[in-house]
């Protein structure tokens, strides 16, 4: 069975230690990992849409290879930045799963400290405000 899991959350939404905890009991050689780039301070959009490209042609490449599982780790805000990974490995014959991982447990100052301070606690309540968080 081929599975593409699409993990979204937000920045440091701890999403790398769910991935982590997803493949620590298997002993997986087939396996790919895709992370699509976090939006940054000190890039450009043009950068940004870049890099998306590229983590997308990425995310291709592991489906025409017929990786047994992929795991996205996608830190985008909006539904629509995972659609077409979506379509894409559900055309291939994959089994697909969009994993949520939520904020909820923790508050904007837990966050911010998780963060090693780099960010105001303000961020936060926006990334929450912004996060499409139904499926």
């Amino acid at each position: 069975m081929k599975l593409v899991l699409i993990i979204r959350g937000l920045a440091k939404g701890r999403r790398q230690k769910l991935i982590d905890e997803i493949k620590e009991p298997y002993e997986l050689e087939d396996y790919t990992q895709i992370d699509t780039p976090a939006p940054k301070e000190k890039i450009t959009k043009e950068e940004l849409k870049r890099l998306n490209s590229l983590a997308y042609e990425n995310f291709k490449s592991a489906v025409n290879m017929d990786k047994e599982l992929i795991i996205v780790n996608n830190t985008n805000t909006k539904r629509y930045h995972y659609y077409y990974y979506l379509t894409y490995a559900q055309d291939h014959d994959y089994l697909t799963a969009v994993v949520i991982v939520p904020w909820n447990d923790m508050s904007d100052r837990e966050l911010v400290i998780d963060g090693g301070n780099t960010k105001p606690a303000s961020i936060y309540k926006t990334y929450r405000r912004d996060f499409q968080w139904e499926i």
